[in-house]
């Protein structure tokens, strides 16, 4: 997985937060739908830990571990 593609989701978990905050309820269910077809797609290629908080719909702990990883150089 690249920068670009870790980049990608970090957004679309950004993208959720901005849904829930917005009680965005059509922009939520896209979002979501997003990612977990994403992590169903992609699985063989994320990192384990992501796919173990995107499947857990542990989405702040997702995004909190993309952001140390893209500020690391991922």
């Amino acid at each position: 997985m690249n920068r670009e593609q870790l980049q990608r989701i970090h957004e679309m978990l950004i993208q959720l937060d901005a849904a829930i905050s917005a009680s965005d309820g059509p922009a939520l269910v896209e979002v979501m739908g997003a990612l977990d077809r994403m992590v169903s797609d992609e699985r063989s290629v994320l990192p384990p830990r992501l796919v173990h908080f995107l499947a857990q719909r542990s989405y702040p702990k997702a995004r909190a571990w993309l952001a140390e990883q893209l500020a690391n150089g991922a």
